[in-house]
């Protein structure tokens, strides 16, 4: 769970490793049997479009990050933060090597291996305790920069362009010219530079290259005069052997037919009203014989708020002083003591309602304490607005226990419309976890 806030970043540019399974901070957390080891893992909260990720940690004391610490801090950080590394890779490495038909093994392995991966220095933050100690934590584990190399082929970097024949061995035999001297002069397409020394001799194009020249401009000024001709002909210029694309004059019209025209406008008229008017003189339809009477069904009495038993009217007192929200479906989740407990819903869609998605399937995260400090009455909500019917999953853990793993009592209190119920249960550390199905049929 997060206590101490340490940064907040983004995930653009950046490439996960692995499956988000195995990017949990739980999953990874909670396989570290090393205490030391699983704190030198940030804990990631994702924003509500995923794009930012806020990162905290379970140790106390200030953050800072490891490009402000002096040469000295930086280096004692290295090696405190090396030492860390190799346990967790040893602990990997373990897994790993157990048993090759153990997929859950091999994939935990995997993912301790890919939390070991951040995309740079800025990733590592140290973590100065009241005692002066120093603890490095992580953040972006477990994601790599997206960087994309350009490839160059091989022969794209050479040059093809060849030198011209009579300029290799020119410049190899002429001697240098004075400084002073001009530049000789360049002649083209002449019979008499044969002889004549350091001239450049360059060839003009071919008699066929003209004709081909020529030939193009030729097509390009026929296409044109097409297209005119046939921007101009369908109402305008008549060429013969041309097809036309002029629409045909319409034909006179007559008295007679304009005559006839408004006869049959005005027939037609004529049979709408006397439809609408024979619609209007028709009888209101009956019930047939063959069916039974109307019956109107009496109203269903709604049955009034069952309040909480007795025995638990401490749960409700808690609520109302801690400012507890009550929606159509409600979770309660009370108990007493220092420990850390956690309340998480399985929405009937697979979604995850915790302390780290606080809103999904019209259901809110309310209060969540135990955080840091202990709280004297520790309380933790979880209400849904319109629920989605089927099953919601419930599940309680401890992922701090400030006693050692001792089993610690609970209390679960459901509110669903004017039904309540009351569940107890016990978790302990890390290892013993409550859950409980809840069927929810719908308003």
């Amino acid at each position: 769970m997060e206590n101490v806030f340490i940064a907040t970043t983004s995930t653009e540019g950046l490439k996960p490793l692995g499956t988000a399974p195995q990017r949990s901070y739980e999953l990874v957390a909670n396989s570290l049997k090393d205490r030391q080891a699983a704190l030198l893992f940030a804990e990631p909260v994702s924003s509500q479009y995923g794009d930012k990720v806020d990162w905290y940690t379970e140790r106390t004391g200030r953050v800072k990050p490891f490009a402000g610490l002096d040469e000295d801090a930086q280096a004692a950080l290295r090696e405190r933060l090396a030492g860390l590394v190799d346990v967790v890779r040893a602990e990997a490495d373990a897994l790993g090597g157990k048993d090759e038909a153990d997929n859950d093994g091999l994939r935990l392995a995997e993912a301790l291996s890919n939390a070991l991966e951040i995309p740079n220095e800025d990733s590592i933050y140290a973590v100065i305790g009241p005692d002066g100690t120093v603890e490095p934590v992580l953040v972006n584990w477990a994601w790599v920069e997206d960087r994309q190399a350009s490839v160059r082929g091989v022969l794209s970097g050479l040059d093809t362009r060849k030198p011209a024949a009579a300029a290799v061995p020119l410049a190899s035999a002429a001697p240098a010219a004075p400084a002073d001297r001009a530049d000789p002069p360049v002649v083209t397409g002449s019979e008499d530079t044969e002889d004549a020394p350091g001239a450049v001799v360059t060839a003009g194009p071919s008699v066929l290259w003209w004709w081909l020249y020529g030939f193009g401009w030729l097509i390009l000024a026929l296409l044109i005069a097409a297209i005119l001709l046939l921007l101009i002909a369908p109402c305008g210029l008549r060429v013969p052997g041309v097809p036309s694309f002029c629409a045909a004059a319409e034909a006179p019209v007559s008295d007679q037919d304009r005559r006839t025209a408004v006869l049959r406008d005005q027939i037609a008229m004529i049979e709408r009203e006397i439809g609408i008017l024979d619609r209007a003189c028709q009888p209101e339809p009956g019930i047939p014989d063959f069916l039974p009477p109307q019956t109107v069904a009496a109203p269903v009495p709604v049955p009034a708020p069952v309040p909480v038993p007795a025995e638990h009217q401490d749960i409700d007192d808690r609520l109302d002083r801690s400012g507890a929200h009550v929606g159509d479906l409600t979770f309660s989740l009370v108990w007493d003591g220092p420990d850390d407990l956690d309340l998480e819903i399985f929405c009937p869609t697979g979604d995850r309602l915790f302390w780290g998605i606080r809103t999904a399937c019209n259901g809110r995260v309310d209060i969540d304490t135990g955080v840091g400090e202990p709280s004297p009455e520790p309380v933790e909500n979880i209400y849904f607005e319109a629920p989605t019917p089927g099953e919601y999953r419930i599940r309680v853990t401890m992922p701090t226990s400030r006693r050692n793993g001792a089993p610690q009592p609970f209390r679960l209190l459901v509110r669903d419309g004017a039904r309540v119920g009351v569940f107890e249960g016990v978790v302990s550390g890390r290892d013993t976890e409550w859950g409980h199905t809840y069927q929810y049929g719908g308003n």
